[in-house]
């Protein structure tokens, strides 16, 4: 195939599948429960211009998830795939010999398609000739991008396979494709930082035994493309994609209800006597050490002034305000002294 061919190949299927990966990849993080709740930015309320976005009194931010997808998909795959698919050719030896093919992996083949059909909606089996028998493998649904053709049955007409990789001999990342078909396959590959336009080149990754030298091209007698997708469902969706908005809001309830918890616990309600002006001060210090100054000074002064009047002693919680005995003592100092010039005028 010619390098114009498989370019133009290229540009036409890999928009579509990007769109294909990115769901494929939410699914397996969702798996792994890396759900939304834990990439999610924090919401910030509307904030004056000289308020800090820094809230003391809001600092939990906890991000709980809940692995709803791992445990259906793992439930889904041990009761499909715990015991592996038999295969009866009516011959004892026919069956041995199959067994014998499908290797002590089989089981572990099988789990393992079932889970990637259900994250990706489609899971692939390829096989291979290596010279000395018949081999098989799961491939990663990403990397399977199918070609099938406009007739009703859809007939998978072709497969490009692409993965990165990394020289051994110059350690650069690369791009390769493999382009399978019913006869042969054909490998290309391109410099991560290039694109297909510029640096698209054949890949010699075959090695040929008849010239004896690395070539781009593998021929192979299976007359059909040898990928075997198996799809999750009709729909040829994944079981994502019912379950996501529920198990997103489960995250973001309890998450939001753990956060209420926390913040209700740092509460701290100050009544009265903040001994400084500046309302960053006062929240840089409630952040930091969990309290605030306070003016004692009048507190004390005023119990020792009460103590001495009701003969209590300093620091006992009976006790008047100090404003109010302050201004009732002028009042009477006035009174008096008015008192004492009306009689001096008598006299």
């Amino acid at each position: 195939m010619e390098l114009e061919i498989i370019k133009k190949l290229i540009r036409k299927h890999m928009p579509g599948h990007g769109s294909f990966m990115r769901r494929a990849e939410v699914a397996e993080r969702y798996y792994r429960n890396e759900t939304d709740v834990l990439f999610t930015e924090r919401t910030k309320p509307s904030l004056d211009k000289d308020e800090k976005e820094d809230n003391p009194l809001r600092n939990a931010d906890n991000r709980i998830s809940r692995n709803f997808h791992g445990l259906f998909v793992n439930q889904k795959a041990s009761y499909a795939f715990t015991s592996p698919p038999l295969f009866d050719l009516g011959n004892v030896q026919a069956n041995k010999r199959v067994t014998e093919v499908f290797g002590d992996e089989y089981a572990k083949n099988c789990a393992e398609l079932c889970v990637n059909a259900v994250n990706c909606s489609v899971g692939w089996v390829h096989y291979w000739d290596n010279g000395s028998g018949f081999e098989w493998a799961v491939v990663d649904s990403k990397e399977v991008i199918p070609i099938f053709d406009e007739s009703l049955k859809q007939k998978l007409v072709g497969a490009l396979r692409v993965y990165n990789t990394i020289d051994e001999e110059t350690g650069e990342r690369y791009a390769v494709y493999e382009y399978w078909t019913d006869d042969e396959c054909q490998a290309f590959r391109r410099r991560i930082a290039d694109t297909v336009d510029e640096g698209l080149m054949h890949y010699d990754m075959f090695f040929d035994p008849t010239y004896g030298e690395p070539v781009w091209w593998y021929e192979h007698d299976f007359e059909e493309v040898p990928f075997i997708p198996f799809w999750n469902n009709n729909v040829r969706t994944s079981d994502l994609k019912s379950i996501k908005p529920l198990i997103d809001v489960y995250d973001k309830v309890f998450s939001g209800f753990i956060n209420d918890l926390d913040a209700v616990q740092e509460l701290i309600f100050v009544l009265s006597g903040y001994s400084g002006t500046d309302l960053n001060t006062f929240l840089s210090d409630l952040k930091k050490y969990k309290t605030s100054r306070l003016m004692r000074m009048r507190i004390i002064q005023a119990s020792r002034r009460s103590a001495s009047r009701y003969r209590l002693k300093p620091g006992t919680a009976c006790w008047r305000r100090p404003e109010r005995q302050s201004l009732n003592r002028d009042r009477v100092l006035i009174r008096s002294r008015r008192i004492s010039g009306t009689n001096r005028e008598k006299r």
